[in-house]
């Protein structure tokens, strides 16, 4: 079906950075299709809805660039990737503590990000950026289990609502985006106010705290919760 497309340079160092910034046994979704980095050099479609058919020839081909061996023999054809995901996802424990991780406090998660070495397509020393989700739960000790997740496995065992709210924050519905264009002095109004921010790189909190703004949530119009309860 896409036997004539052939990867272009930035769909190759993209992919070469992602997979380099995966730790064994992390996961990726593409499309639909449930990808495990299983090895230093491979990764192993484990699900795929039917229509991922294409995305997922493509990721192998990108690998052949890179590379990295991409094995599919035992993957799962599904019909609702994003609820096979989730119901697997029931199944994650805390290896430490054997608690499930979904009784894990998911809505408090704490976004960071840290900058670690990999290398570009001409084999020179770049840094780029790994962000985790921090979830805990408390222990007997009245101290906490803590699990490090990436923010793909974080998005699948959290859900939308959770996923895309953040620092108090939560992402604008596309009906309220409309009515707040419709009525451009109640968005002036919001902006102006901190009730409602577009957040780009950088997000600086009502407390004057700076912080680095997780990658999908950069270009999003969102409403400050905060504001919204003190007004």
């Amino acid at each position: 079906m896409i036997d004539n497309w052939s990867p272009a340079e930035e769909d190759i160092e993209w992919t070469k950075t992602h997979f380099d910034s995966m730790a064994l046994g992390d996961t990726w979704s593409v499309s639909g299709a449930l990808i495990e980095k299983t090895d230093i050099s491979e990764l192993t479609l484990r699900q795929y809805p039917a229509e991922s058919a294409m995305a997922v020839d493509r990721v192998s081909k990108v690998c052949g660039e890179i590379n990295v061996t991409f094995s599919y023999e035992d993957a799962e054809l599904i019909e609702d990737p994003m609820e096979a995901a989730q119901q697997a996802a029931k199944e994650w424990t805390d290896p430490e503590s054997n608690i499930p991780l979904v009784n894990f406090d998911l809505a408090h998660g704490e976004w960071s990000v840290n900058a670690v070495p990999s290398q570009n397509e001409q084999g020179e020393s770049v840094i780029i950026d790994q962000w985790s989700v921090r979830i805990t739960h408390p222990n007997d000790e009245g101290e906490d289990h803590e699990v490090l997740m990436t923010p793909m496995d974080y998005h699948i065992i959290a859900g939308d609502d959770l996923f895309f709210a953040w620092q108090e924050l939560r992402v604008i519905e596309r009906d309220e985006a409309i009515e707040l264009a419709d009525g451009l002095d109640n968005l002036r109004d919001g902006l102006l106010h901190r009730s409602i921010v577009l957040l780009g790189t950088n997000y600086t909190n009502g407390s004057g705290e700076e912080f680095t703004v997780p990658p999908h949530l950069r270009g999003m119009l969102m409403a400050n919760t905060a504001n919204l309860e003190e007004e």
